[in-house]
């Protein structure tokens, strides 16, 4: 099936203009709300919705499938194995995909396709030192003879990462250039595979954690295929031009790099830390909790991956101004939508973890709830993220991350030996409030840096 390229005639975001604002100023209320509900900033958008629902549905089916139809362990051990590829997938998102959306815009047309054929050079490299390193966990894990299922899984994780890593930097690439449908399209082939045949394997009683990660190589492979297939972008390969390209992106990203691992460690590492103080049983109420609140999170990705370029092209086009009217309309959103989410998960938590998981995770209720309000605040936080990336300040960002890691881990282990699987989640808020408030400081600082335009 291939992938449709976008309709879109310019690859690259771009802030719509102060001028078009001002003159549609003094339209009636109405008038406006229809111009801006059918251009093609509002169709992007509710494109990049629909995409980031398909994505987010096919991981929330996946973890309601494992905690339905196999053991009280199988989330747990889905989450142990599951975040050591996703944290590897953030840090390739950092380091490529972010400054390849901001290295594009001074790319010349010609330029472009060696560029992205560069970056995918770089990613296939850093997704084999992934791989290795996996190959040699699941080695480490037969050898002790612990857990064989954990050992199984990891090992067939390792053959399906790289597909898993090409696809969700392909995505990327697709948001950069505003190519929801082709994004669109790639997650539908995905969620179509894995998740039908999951429910196959779950109808005849053959589900387990290995055959959820093999199922998972395998659909997004398809998807894989589909793009390169399609070529809804030029791809060329320059090999003068490598190691140049690598410089470029590192140049930018090194701090964002740092600021990710840091950030991200935490979180990635917090089912590990709730496996050492109590049992894999307290991961699996942790892993259930973190993907009911995943639905929240298919609104916060999929906004997220339509206003990140988008604050870049309004700051490189526009300067702070625009930028700022952009991070500020996000904000807005997620305080208002997330925010009602988290008063509704205090009420009913407990109730929503048993009817789509089993009974016996209601316990983890009131860790439901707080999860909630730190994604809440998560979401304002990568807002703010977004805007130092355009403003090049990736360092604020980096230590914004630092004091995650720093906030979190400092707090856990009290915390989770006091609570349980409460405690973590008080942990994790903890920690991205205390980044928020950071990053919210520096960014305030660089607009006070930033030259005023002349009045």
């Amino acid at each position: 099936m291939a992938i449709p390229a976008s309709p879109s005639p310019a690859p690259i975001a771009t802030a719509s203009s102060a001028s078009a604002e001002d003159a549609a100023a003094d339209a009636p209320a109405t008038s406006r709300l229809r111009r801006a509900a059918a251009s093609p900033g509002a169709r992007r958008g509710g494109l990049a919705l629909v995409d980031q629902a398909v994505a987010s549905a096919t991981n929330f089916l996946t973890m309601v499938l494992i905690g339905r139809y196999c053991g009280e362990e199988s989330p747990g051990i889905y989450a142990l194995c599951i975040s050591i590829v996703v944290f590897v997938s953030v840090l390739q998102d950092r380091c490529l995909a972010t400054s390849y959306m901001v290295f594009i815009h001074n790319k010349l047309p010609d330029e472009r396709g060696r560029f992205l054929g560069s970056t995918l050079v770089h990613l296939g490299l850093t997704t084999l030192a992934a791989c290795v390193a996996l190959a040699g966990y699941a080695g480490w894990l037969a050898a002790r003879g612990a857990r064989p299922e954990m050992a199984q899984a990891v090992l067939v994780l390792t053959v399906a990462a790289p597909s898993f890593l090409l696809r969700d930097f392909l995505r990327s690439v697709a948001f950069a250039h505003m190519q929801m449908i082709s994004a669109l399209t790639g997650d539908a082939i995905v969620f179509v595979i894995q998740i039908g045949a999951l429910a196959t394997l779950a109808w005849t009683g053959l589900l387990d954690v290995p055959a959820v990660f093999a199922w998972m190589g395998l659909a997004t492979a398809a998807s894989c295929v589909a793009w390169a297939v399609a070529k809804p972008l030029p791809v060329a390969l320059d090999r003068g031009r490598l190691a140049a390209d690598w410089h470029e992106h590192w140049g930018y990203s090194r701090w964002l790099v740092a600021g990710r691992l840091a950030g991200n460690f935490s979180r990635f590492a917090m089912p590990w830390i709730v496996v050492w103080l109590a049992d894999v049983a307290t991961v699996s109420q942790l892993s259930v909790c973190s993907t009911l609140v995943g639905i929240s999170w298919l609104f916060i990705r999929g906004v997220t991956n339509y206003l990140r370029p988008l604050t870049i092209g309004a700051y490189a086009h526009g300067g702070a101004g625009p930028m700022l009217r952009v991070m500020w309309q996000g904000i807005g959103l997620f305080v208002v939508t997330l925010g009602t989410i988290a008063v509704a998960l205090w009420f009913v938590g407990g109730w929503l973890l048993a009817t789509v998981f089993k009974p016996e995770y209601a316990v983890a209720g009131p860790a439901l709830a707080v999860l909630g309000l730190g994604s809440a605040i998560t979401a304002v936080g990568m807002t703010v993220s977004n805007a130092l990336s355009a403003v090049h300040d990736t360092r604020s960002q980096f230590w914004g991350e630092m004091i995650t890691m720093v906030v979190t881990l400092a707090t856990a282990v009290p915390l989770v030996h006091a609570f349980g699987v409460t405690g973590a989640a008080w942990s994790l808020l903890a920690g991205v409030a205390a980044s928020l408030v950071y990053m919210g400081a520096a960014l305030a600082g660089d607009l006070r840096r930033l030259p005023q335009p002349s009045a």
